[in-house]
């Protein structure tokens, strides 16, 4: 979470919620899925990715996917347009 995309997502994420702009929301959503699928899907070979984690340089990316899951379904909740009632 701490890498400069990660961040940079985060930025945009809380300017789509702040001016509660759906579409933007929909975007931003859109670069966390391609983030999220490159951290968790592309990565080193199973030996070293296996060594690396027994070592605790690298953990699961569980945590990493669920925190961004629930960025994402909170925006596209609090964008989402709102019901009148007349």
């Amino acid at each position: 979470m701490g890498t400069p995309p990660s961040l940079i997502l985060l930025v945009l994420s809380a300017l789509a919620v702040r001016f509660r702009h759906q579409w933007g929301a929909l975007v931003v959503v859109l670069l966390w899925t391609g983030w999220v699928s490159l951290v968790a899907l592309v990565g080193l070979d199973g030996e070293t990715q296996a060594l690396a984690i027994a070592e605790g340089c690298i953990g699961s990316p569980v945590l990493f996917i669920a925190v961004v899951a629930a960025i994402c379904g909170g925006m596209i909740l609090y964008t989402a347009p709102r019901e009148t009632r007349l």
